[in-house]
Parts: C-alpha cells; sequence; structure tokens
C-alpha cells in the first residue's frame, strides 16, 4: 500500500511544485527570502558547516510556530546539556528569520528540502542526523519512509491533528499506520489528541501538554529604540496593540479605536511585515498616519499617527511596553492568531469569537476571568472607553490571566525530559 502511495504521491507533488513555483518565487521575495540559502531546498549545501552538525537531531520546523517551539525545546535540552547540537529544518523565509534572531548556541538553521526522495536522501546524508524530530503535525511521506528505511528514530512533539484533518486522516490511515508504526515517541496535548494519533497508528503517545500554550512572561526589559521610538511617536495615555493582523483587519479595528475619545498610543504588527505598505495605504484612507519602524521618522504634525512595526521577531519585546493587545484574525478572519504571549506577559488581551487554533485552552481562561472575548469587532470602542476609566479593573483581568497560564506550565520541560539523547 505504502510504496503504490508513493508512486501516486511522487509524480503529484512534481506537478504540484511546477505550478506553484511563481507564486512561491514571488512570496519568498516579498518576505526577504532571497539570499538567505533558498537553494537549500534543493538539498545543496554551499558552506561546509554543516560537517559541525553531523550526528545530531534534525528538528523538521516548517513555519514561525513551529521553529519557535522547537527552539523552546533545544534551550530547555541545553540546560541538562550544555553540548547539545542540533538542526532547525523549515520552510518559510519568515521561520528562517525568527530562527535566525532567536537561535539557541551550537544550533544551525537550514531550509528543509522539498519532499522528494534523492533531496531527502543527500540532506540527510549530508548532516547525517541521529534522530528525526517533528515538531508538530508535518508528516511528510518520503521524509518518514526514509527515516523509517534507515532506521533513523523519529519523534513527534506538540503533534496536533485537528479534528477537520483527523477526519481527512482517516481515509489514509492503512497508509498512515506504515508511516506511524516506526515513530518512537509522539508528544500530544490532551485525551482527544491521544485517541487520534493512536488511532491512525501511532504505537507511543504521551499526554505532556501543549508546547504552543507553554508560555514563559519575557523579563527582558524592552530595547532603548523601542522605548524612544514609541517617545517620539508622541501622545498620552495607555498603549494599545494590535498584533498579528491579516489583511484589511487594520483597516477595520483601527476604525473602531478612532471612536474611543481619551488619549491613547497605538501600535500596529502585521502577522507579514511585507504588507507595510498596504497597511499604510489603508491606514492613511481612514485618517491615521504611520510611522514605520523599520525606517523610523519622528511625527511633526498633529494628526493621529500609528507606529507600524514592519520588522520579524521582536513582538514579544513590543508586548512588554503594551498596556492592551487585540488579537488579529479572530473576528474579519477565521483560526485566531496566538494570545498566549501576552497573556503570559501580563497584558489585558482582547480576542473575538473565532480562535479555534487556540482551543480549548483560550475557552478556559475566558471562563477564567483571564481575558476578554468580543463577539464583533464593532464593540472595541465601548470596551476599550469602559476599561480606561477603569484600569484597576483591566489589571485584575491581566492578572488572572497570566497566574492561569502560569499553572498550566511544564510542556516545555516535560518534552524536554522525554527527548533527552
Amino acid at each position: 500500500m505504502l510504496p503504490l502511495f508513493l508512486c501516486l504521491y511522487t509524480p503529484l507533488l512534481f506537478v504540484a511544485s511546477l505550478l506553484l513555483a511563481p507564486a512561491w518565487i514571488l512570496k519568498m521575495k516579498k518576505r526577504g527570502g532571497f539570499g538567505t540559502g533558498l537553494i537549500q531546498r534543493l538539498a545543496l549545501f554551499r558552506d561546509p558547516i554543516h560537517e559541525c552538525f553531523q550526528d545530531t537531531d534534525y528538528y523538521h520546523a516548517v513555519s514561525v510556530g513551529e521553529v519557535v517551539m522547537a527552539i523552546k525545546v533545544i534551550r530547555a535540552i541545553q540546560c541538562d546539556r550544555p553540548d547539545y547540537h542540533a538542526v532547525i529544518a523549515v520552510t518559510t523565509a519568515t521561520g528562517h528569520q525568527i530562527a535566525h534572531k532567536q537561535l539557541p548556541k551550537q544550533t544551525l538553521v537550514i531550509y528543509a528540502p522539498l519532499d522528494f526522495p534523492g533531496l531527502i536522501h543527500r540532506t540527510f546524508s549530508a548532516f547525517k542526523p541521529q534522530r528525526l524530530i517533528l515538531v508538530d503535525s508535518e508528516l511528510w511521506p518520503h521524509l518518514l519512509h526514509y527515516t523509517q528505511r534507515h532506521d533513523i528514530p523519529t519523534l513527534v512533539i506538540n503533534g496536533r491533528i485537528s479534528e477537520k484533518s483527523f477526519q481527512s486522516f482517516l481515509k489514509l490511515k492503512p497508509i498512515l499506520q506504515r508511516l506511524l508504526c516506526h515513530v518512537r515517541l509522539v508528544c500530544v496535548d490532551g485525551p482527544t489528541q491521544v485517541k487520534h494519533w493512536s488511532t491512525l497508528g501511532a504505537p507511543h503517545v504521551q499526554d505532556v501538554g501543549s508546547l504552543k500554550f507553554d508560555v514563559h512572561a519575557s523579563s527582558d526589559q524592552p530595547p532603548v529604540d523601542f522605548v524612544s521610538q514609541l517617545s517620539a511617536l508622541g501622545g498620552s495615555g495607555p498603549v494599545i496593540l494590535i498584533a498579528s493582523t491579516h489583511a484589511k483587519e487594520e483597516h477595520a479595528l483601527v476604525q473602531e479605536i478612532l471612536k474611543v475619545h481619551s488619549p491613547y498610543r497605538l501600535l500596529i504588527a502585521p502577522r507579514h511585515a511585507e504588507r507595510r505598505d498596504e497597511v499604510v495605504q489603508d491606514l492613511s484612507a481612514i485618517g491615521v498616519r504611520t510611522c514605520l519602524r523599520s525606517n523610523f521618522t519622528p511625527p511633526h504634525t498633529p494628526e493621529q499617527h500609528a507606529l507600524l512595526l514592519d520588522t520579524t521577531g521582536e513582538l514579544a519585546s513590543w508586548m512588554n511596553l503594551a498596556d492592551i493587545v487585540i488579537i488579529g484574525k479572530c473576528w474579519l478572519k477565521s483560526g485566531g492568531q496566538n494570545p498566549f504571549e501576552s497573556i503570559a506577559s501580563g497584558r489585558l488581551t482582547i480576542t473575538g469569537p473565532a480562535m479555534k487554533n487556540f482551543e480549548p485552552l483560550i475557552s478556559e481562561v475566558i471562563t477564567a476571568g483571564g481575558c476578554i472575548s468580543l463577539d464583533s469587532h464593532l464593540e472595541l470602542s465601548s470596551t476599550l472607553t469602559e476599561l480606561f476609566q477603569s484600569p484597576s479593573n483591566a489589571d485584575a483581568i491581566a492578572s488572572i490571566g497570566k497566574e492561569f497560564l502560569r499553572s498550566k506550565s511544564g510542556a516545555t520541560d516535560k518534552t524536554a525530559q522525554l527527548l533527552l539523547p
């Protein structure tokens, strides 16, 4: 069953790669991927540095979220094993940038090869990894088949399969059973995930909690230039940060915030920094001028200004300067963005109803009173007005959320202990 599936999968992947290549190249250009080693996706390594990272753990971490989780686990392992080396293989330019900014010592970031047998073989021949560690549920058929054939121990951390994906995977159960029977351990969050993975054929599944939600508040002081830019923005009052927004969200959310008559300062962090020109244009249409974090020029006019955070990997530091954080992709889009970093930092966090990517924990936080959830973004102006009038109430909600998340922490350390080589 598996060889037949791979015979069908390979030509389909080849055709899809050719058709999607122009759009992928354009996206990489927008996100600054060129010049960062994209040729590694074809398993071509110009720099012999890979020889220093042979016989290590190879983390397959596709994008930003997976990269952040891999880094947390690597750092936790290095607390016990200071000489621990690792390779992180990513597929997106943004993930590559985040990895470079936060890279632990003795860790190398590369672009993961496309899932073709020859490219997988060339990459693994170069690095000779001791183990493959998959972050989340990136079950690439040739990658798993290769490690199975060559008896390379494979583990999954933060294994997460949504209900929709699970129903789809059930149709491929005979194939997945052949791929997953070789996996030594799958670390998951909650009994539902244990059931999903076990049903699909993973022999060893352990509930350790969620790496994605295991957020520790940053104690780092914001860099001096962050503080100076915020000060130069002008104005007074609480700092509102709109985090991880997608297309057209900035226009709609800021339009509601403008109805608040109390003074405030506004920070906007789009999910993708290359959208800066689009955001500037959208906000200009409603009378808000923007200063770019990447090319900051202090405003010289009294109009309403916002600081557009068009840089990568700095959001956590900006959260430490915010009083209120509004999470994107939960009103006009669906699925939500990660709210737990701001909650863990003790910032009052406001979300919408479409947060399915962060259930069930986000609902637990809301029920505990540690976060505000609004049915509609049209409620933002009245909600912010009330919070400004009652700062003690806002502080209480933020404190409840921070303490609630602290009580749920521990997944990173548990995972690290299970991965200790």
